[in-house]
């Protein structure tokens, strides 16, 4: 699933939400990680993404070819289970006039 930017996200209740995160120390590595994660996740931050996904696993095995990227003892990668009641915010947030949703 691919967000475009303008898009709201809403809950779907069929799947989980996940936040996916990285620290990369090295900017080859940063940028095709980054590409490969795009490909599934909404970019809320520069390595911050949004998905909605079935479970954990199945997410972590399409995500794979992202982690074969990063260096185990140099980089982070992250994957947080979202739970309980949260605010969505609009893709391309104008901060002097943000649109939230609840």
């Amino acid at each position: 699933m691919r967000y475009e930017q303008g898009t709201f996200f809403l809950r779907t209740p069929s799947k989980n939400r996940f936040i996916v995160c990285y620290d990369i120390t090295d900017e080859k590595r940063l940028n095709k990680v980054a590409n490969k994660v795009e490909k599934v996740c909404l970019r809320i931050q520069r390595s911050v993404y949004y998905v909605e996904w079935s479970d954990l696993e199945s997410l972590r095995e399409v995500l794979q070819s992202a982690l074969d990227q990063i260096d185990p003892i140099k980089d982070d990668f992250r994957i947080y289970e979202i739970y309980g009641k949260t605010y969505a915010l609009h893709a391309a947030i104008d901060i002097d006039n943000p649109c939230i949703l609840s």
